[in-house]
């Protein structure tokens, strides 16, 4: 008689865990707005907030390599979990030289501490040309909106997203980058400590979705599971 593997068992979601990672960026706003006098010094570079985030992006990363190290079978690109909390600790450190005072590279005569101040040496560059910053900002926001279109004609933004939603870990890293494109931006607005603020924030909110998500590898959602997997658990 063949026999068969016994399939996953079933898991819930940790309503706990997930809870408990929402509440960081809300203590944080909380205590931006209970403190005033603080505020400079916690949405400072460097600041308690900043490295709040390079901490959770750091636990995503080991969590993540630990759960892929003890789950089997994981599940397809589960690999990307802990490589962007890896990557979202070595941008909050400028991959470390914040951590062993090493000089920084300039570019432009813009100093370069991770992949996102591609933004700030473009920035530069444009303004070398005479190119104002809301003029870029048409011009790439018009580009965006085309090539979507151009996307959405050929069916291919549905199809990416159906893929996208297919796979959890994808799913989670998309909206983890998302977040950190967004903080991006408001990095580039800059100014006041309010800006600054929700720029620190949103990069909490990233790495502790990472970190969530990471946490989760090799857990199987009742949802997720198989009919007769779900007969038999």
């Amino acid at each position: 008689m063949e026999s068969h593997a016994a399939p996953t068992p079933a898991r819930r979601p940790d309503g706990r865990t997930a809870a408990a990672l929402a509440l960081v960026p809300l203590g944080l706003v909380a205590a931006y707005a209970a403190i005033p006098g603080a505020r400079e010094a916690l949405t400072r570079e460097d600041g308690p907030i900043e490295w709040t985030a390079a901490i959770l992006f750091l636990a995503a990363g080991i969590t993540g390599i630990v759960r892929l190290a003890t789950c089997r079978p994981p599940e397809p690109w589960s690999w990307l979990l802990p490589a962007a909390g890896l990557v979202g600790f070595g941008e909050e450190t400028a991959y470390g030289a914040r951590i062993f005072g090493l000089p920084l590279p300039t570019v432009a005569g813009q100093q370069v501490d991770g992949l996102h101040d591609v933004f700030d040496v473009a920035e530069r560059v444009l303004a070398d040309l005479g190119v104002r910053r809301l003029h870029a900002a048409g011009v790439a926001v018009a580009a965006a909106i085309a090539l979507l279109a151009v996307a959405h004609r050929r069916g291919l933004v549905r199809r990416a997203g159906t893929w996208v939603r297919a796979h959890r870990p994808v799913s989670i890293v998309t909206a983890s980058v998302t977040i950190s494109v967004v903080a991006v931006g408001f990095d580039l607005l800059g100014g006041t400590t309010t800006t600054r603020l929700v720029e620190e924030v949103l990069e909490v909110t990233a790495a502790a979705l990472l970190l969530y998500g990471a946490a989760r590898i090799g857990t199987v959602d009742r949802r997720e599971t198989p009919a007769f997997a779900r007969k038999i658990s």
